[in-house]
């Protein structure tokens, strides 16, 4: 697509903005088009199947963590199609306001990030209640406003919130990555260089 008919596309992601998958739509679809942030991957999936955006990313399979949860869900339901994908290497940070790690009592963020850092938060916080949160950037919100909270995400999540960095490239695997999938509502174009993926469900009987 040029820039101009990215204009008038919509793309739906998992929000707030400096999540991983903001990141990725970023890099499929540039700055041109409107973006229409969620609170959870399902809401991804509405959004596009109701008409409210024209795709949508998600993040569809770490290679430390394996499948993202609420992904094949969505595209078991039907009606929607992978067009394209995107691998990013996820270098993860800690952020938050405390003056050092030994002040750190909670550390927030979406659960594929507490796993994909388990090791060296058993490492360096080991007392520090782990809190679930929607996604990454919803974390650094909440390490904001607790002075004894951090979070764990992207640099981007933590300048946008104003929060410090504590350490950097805490992933316990230096090849950390993610593939995202952009979804939409019609199949992709064959191009030669294509790859099929496919949903099932069986019956538990």
């Amino acid at each position: 697509m040029c820039s101009s008919d990215l204009a008038s596309v919509s793309v739906a992601y998992l929000g707030p903005a400096g999540t991983f998958s903001h990141l990725a739509a970023r890099t499929l679809f540039g700055y041109a088009p409107r973006y229409l942030e969620t609170v959870t991957i399902e809401g991804v999936f509405d959004a596009v199947r109701t008409g409210g955006a024209s795709y949508g990313v998600v993040p569809f399979e770490n290679s430390t963590e394996g499948s993202v949860g609420g992904v094949i869900e969505g595209l078991l339901v039907g009606g929607l199609f992978i067009r394209r994908e995107v691998v990013l290497p996820i270098e993860h940070c800690l952020m938050g306001r405390a003056a050092s790690l030994l002040e750190v009592e909670r550390v927030y963020s979406h659960p594929q990030g507490l796993a994909q850092c388990r090791e060296w938060l058993h490492r360096n916080v080991p007392r520090a209640q782990l809190v679930h949160t929607d996604s990454t950037a919803a974390a650094a919100r909440e390490a904001r406003r607790d002075a004894a909270g951090a979070a764990i995400g992207s640099t981007v999540a933590a300048e946008l919130q104003g929060l410090d960095v504590l350490a950097s490239r805490i992933q316990d695997h230096a090849g950390n990555e993610t593939r995202f999938v952009m979804i939409g509502t019609e199949r992709a174009r064959p191009t030669g260089d294509d790859k099929t993926t496919i949903v099932f469900a069986i019956k538990d009987e």
